[in-house]
């Protein structure tokens, strides 16, 4: 997965200028935290590759878009149902009004209908057996309604007028329904998943569970702020990407581009005549470290800090002098390292701090991931 700047092409459709429906839906947003953790998804679809832009409370709830198809989604929530929803349940207007007022009717109307465009209720409740036919299952190809179905739907919203001079049997053909889950608890916790593996594609390793924690926290704030917006403002894939990247950056307390590379440790161990029952000591050292370094707070990472710079001076040093001629490369190179990061912990008192000098070898590993030289010269 390419998770560099994407350059988004521009929309088949404009959200310059959001219809009637829409503002008004902006201007009376409360209690759509379910929606909010549904967009969420969406995002990470986008910054997996599948759109390019992601629209809330415009023409729809939520509109994904890409080179090939556009999508509005409708969602809809119900605590505690009576029943499940039906054919009757869609199409049924609102006491006294047109067919454009039923669930179905808003689905259709208002908003532009290209060709690539299709037309999909969320739901977090089963619906009942007429419905499954249009009911999306992952992984799965969906085929087409039953003809009777279509027309008993079409017959039932008799009168309703689709843009672009569209037929609602023409909607119907686009439309389908996505059964998610039924809580938002639900919906973060399958959004952790995701995030958990998105993160280790940087960090090489699994995420803590605060750190997940604080960013979904943070990526649902700012769907949700988006949201919140009067003025229509699309979540564009490279936009997001950085923003994903700036609060990982934060929440992480290190850049994510510049995580450990354990295929590079251990090539410059091997380089360094170290055995390769000592290079995965020395990976899994390294990634004990790092977690400590990120869990840690207080007093205590202040101490882990000063280990660092100090193990890092050590590093400094001896590679200076092998490139100045006064050590060899290898080996040697790798020996002198030990013996003065042996010297740097019976010099300092790092003790005190309640570190031990595996911390110290810890911390060498560690730094010696991310450097880019440290026993020889490309």
């Amino acid at each position: 997965m390419d998770l560099g700047k994407v350059e988004t092409p521009p929309s088949s459709v404009s959200h310059e200028a959001a219809t009637p429906p829409g503002v008004y839906g902006r201007r009376s947003r409360r209690g759509f935290y379910y929606q909010d953790a549904c967009a969420l998804h969406d995002c990470l679809d986008m910054v997996e590759g599948k759109w390019d832009k992601v629209v809330l409370e415009n023409f729809e709830d939520i509109t994904c878009e890409s080179t090939e198809r556009i999508l509005y989604k409708q969602v809809k929530t119900d605590e505690s149902p009576e029943q499940l929803h039906s054919i009757a349940t869609l199409c049924r207007p609102e006491k006294g009004r047109g067919p454009g007022t039923s669930m179905l009717g808003r689905l259709f109307v208002d908003k532009p209908l290209p060709d690539n465009a299709e037309l999909e209720l969320v739901l977090n409740e089963q619906v009942n057996t007429p419905l499954q036919a249009f009911v999306v299952v992952p992984d799965v190809d969906s085929t087409p309604a039953p003809e009777a179905t279509v027309l008993e739907m079409t017959g039932k919203l008799s009168g309703l007028q689709p843009p672009n001079e569209r037929t609602i049997e023409w909607c119907l053909r686009r439309f389908h329904i996505r059964i998610e889950s039924r809580t938002p608890d639900d919906l973060e916790n399958r959004a952790r998943a995701r995030l958990g593996n998105l993160i280790s594609l940087y960090l090489q390793e699994s995420p803590l569970t605060e750190e997940v924690e604080d960013i979904l926290i943070h990526l649902l704030w700012k769907v949700s702020a988006v949201a919140r917006n009067v003025a229509v403002t699309p979540l564009n894939r490279d936009d997001f990407i950085r923003d994903f990247i700036r609060i990982g950056e934060r929440t992480l307390r290190r850049s994510i581009g510049s995580a450990p590379d354990y295929t590079s440790l251990r090539e410059k161990l091997n380089i360094a005549g170290v055995q390769e029952y000592e290079i995965d000591h020395a990976v899994e050292m390294s990634l004990r470290y790092s977690r400590k370094l990120r869990t840690t707070v207080g007093r205590a990472k202040h101490a882990l800090d000063s280990l660092s710079d100090s193990v890092y001076m050590v590093c400094a040093e001896t590679s200076a002098l092998r490139r100045a001629g006064e050590l060899e490369p290898g080996p040697k190179s790798y020996a002198e390292t030990i013996r003065s990061i042996s010297a740097m912990w019976d010099r300092e008192d790092h003790a005190s701090n309640g570190l031990s000098k595996a911390d110290a070898w810890g911390a060498l590993a560690f730094i010696t991931s991310r450097c880019r030289n440290r026993y020889h010269d490309d």
